[in-house]
């Protein structure tokens, strides 16, 4: 047969203890994570009030998945991740006068990375359709098909 399994050996630090030990901006990227994760347009009032609460809405934040200026540009996988964050709530964001200030922050530096050369075409294109989206008032410039095979 195979080598005996070894027996679970309990952690000296348990998951719990090692958690508290995490920096504001590390905690707070970990809960809007987990929120985030959940996330659907069905669950959004729910998960509306979780997510200003998480801290998400400090410039700290925003500056750390965009980045500070025009001149960094910020990793690709933030970008798309912001895009699709906005395309899904966006919209019930801009409800509420509190989010929609640090909607604008936001949507002031796409703008910024709409034109910023370094970054890959596809996601200044992908920027630009949630800027655009935003402008017109949420709503989509064409209906998305949503095909079903049997």
């Amino acid at each position: 047969m195979g080598d005996p399994v070894p027996a679970l050996v309990k952690a000296e630090v348990p998951w719990s203890a090692r958690s508290g030990t995490l920096s504001e901006k590390d905690r707070v990227f970990k809960t809007v994570e987990g929120i985030l994760n959940k996330l659907t347009p069905e669950k959004f009032d729910l998960l509306k009030g979780q997510i200003i609460e998480s801290g998400i809405t400090t410039a700290i934040i925003l500056e750390e998945l965009l980045g500070p200026n025009n001149k960094v540009c910020p990793e690709e996988e933030n970008v798309e991740a912001i895009c699709h964050f906005f395309n899904t709530i966006g919209k019930q964001l801009d409800e509420s006068p509190k989010s929609r200030r640090i909607n604008d922050l936001c949507f002031y530096r796409l703008k910024e990375l709409s034109t910023n050369q370094q970054l890959a075409p596809c996601m200044r294109f992908m920027v630009r359709d949630v800027i655009d989206l935003r402008s017109n008032r949420w709503i989509p410039r064409r209906e998305e098909v949503v095909l079903f095979y049997t």
